[in-house]
């Protein structure tokens, strides 16, 4: 007997997991961390989504994918895949994005997050005093929305249903 879906997320501030946790909640998936799943649980399932927050451009999470992806793709059964990135960009800015190597034919949505500069880790906090160091001196370099983003020390929420309903459609077939 196959299941359905399968929700794996990459968080490391939670709005992954929470698009994640919404998903399941309108839909009939399984949800997992993607950083502690085998290739043997993936197997039963019919959709795989990977949910990841953005980080310099790159999707927390995918390395997993990217272990497994030929073998999934090999396989008789082989499932529907789709990548969902998560981040404080504006959906518009995120268009940039793009899945690495083989990944790139698969399907990528992008959901708009939180910000939230005193939750920030000592790593993040340190590349985001570096980004506001240098758009001090060129401030012509970054996009409007990066500016305002840089600038607020106050905790900002992006997250909407909306951004839900391209990965809702592709859970049901649509």
């Amino acid at each position: 007997d196959t299941a359905p879906t399968l929700l794996l997320y990459s968080s490391h501030y939670g709005t992954a997991r929470f698009y994640a946790e919404q998903l399941a909640a309108q839909r009939e998936c399984d949800l997992a961390p993607a950083s502690s799943v085998k290739l043997t649980q993936l197997r039963p399932y019919q959709t795989l989504i990977w949910i990841g927050g953005v980080y310099s451009e790159t999707i927390a999470g995918l390395e997993t994918l990217q272990r497994y992806y030929a073998k999934l793709m090999a396989a008789s059964d082989a499932p529907r895949i789709a990548v969902l990135a998560v981040g404080a960009a504006p959906a518009e800015a995120a268009a940039s994005l793009a899945l690495p190597g083989a990944l790139a034919g698969i399907p990528l949505f992008y959901a708009r997050g939180r910000w939230n500069p005193q939750a920030m880790d000592f790593k993040d906090a340190l590349m985001i005093k570096m980004l506001r160091a240098a758009l001090a001196r060129k401030p012509e370099v970054a996009p409007g929305w990066m500016r305002q983003l840089l600038e607020s020390e106050e905790a900002q929420d992006f997250t909407a249903d909306i951004y839900l309903d391209p990965v809702l459609d592709f859970i049901s077939g649509r």
